[in-house]
C-alpha cells in the first residue's frame, strides 16, 4: 500500500496531555496479517487535536509515526492558546511498515505554557501500490478496514 484515501482504520479518541514538550503516547495500531511480510507499505495518517488554554501564544503540535522504534512519518498542527477549535494534522509515512508491526503515534506539545492537548481522531488511510506489483502469497484488501 501508499498513502492513499481508502480508509483502513478510525479511531475516535479522548487522550489529553498539559506535559509539553516531550513525547507522548496516543494509540498503537496493529497492521494485518495479510500485508506483506517483507515489502515496506505506507499509509496517510490524520489527527484531530484541540487545545486549551488561557494564553494567546501560537505553537505547534507535533506528531509521530514510529515502527518498531523507528520513525516513519511526521507532521504538525499549528495551534493558538485561545482558539480551542480542533485542528487536523495530516502526513503521510515513508520508513515503512510490514505485516504485524505496530504502528505507535505519539504528539509533541511545543509550548512549556499551561493547557490542555487532546486528541480526538485518528484516521488511516492508503490505496494499492499499482506501480510496484509483487507475487505473494498474501492477500490485500482492494477496500475496507484493518
Amino acid at each position: 500500500d501508499v498513502p492513499g484515501t481508502t480508509l483502513r482504520k478510525q479511531l475516535d479518541l479522548n487522550v489529553s496531555t498539559s506535559v509539553g514538550e516531550t513525547w507522548v503516547p496516543v494509540a498503537s495500531v496493529a497492521v494485518p496479517d495479510n500485508y506483506h511480510p517483507s515489502v515496506n507499505s505506507n499509509c496517510r495518517i490524520s489527527v484531530q487535536v484541540r487545545y486549551v488554554a488561557s494564553h494567546t501564544i501560537s505553537f505547534y503540535i507535533q506528531f509521530r509515526a514510529v515502527v518498531d522504534g523507528r520513525e516513519i512519518g511526521t507532521g504538525s498542527a499549528e495551534m493558538y492558546g485561545l482558539d480551542s477549535s480542533p485542528r487536523t494534522c495530516t502526513f503521510n509515512t515513508s520508513g515503512g511498515f510490514v505485516a504485524g508491526d505496530r504502528i505507535d503515534i505519539e504528539m509533541w506539545v511545543d509550548t512549556p505554557a499551561q493547557g490542555t492537548a487532546t486528541v480526538q481522531r485518528l484516521t488511516i488511510m492508503s490505496t494499492r501500490d499499482r506501480d510496484n506489483l509483487y507475487p505473494i502469497p498474501a492477500t490485500f484488501v482492494e477496500a475496507g478496514t484493518w
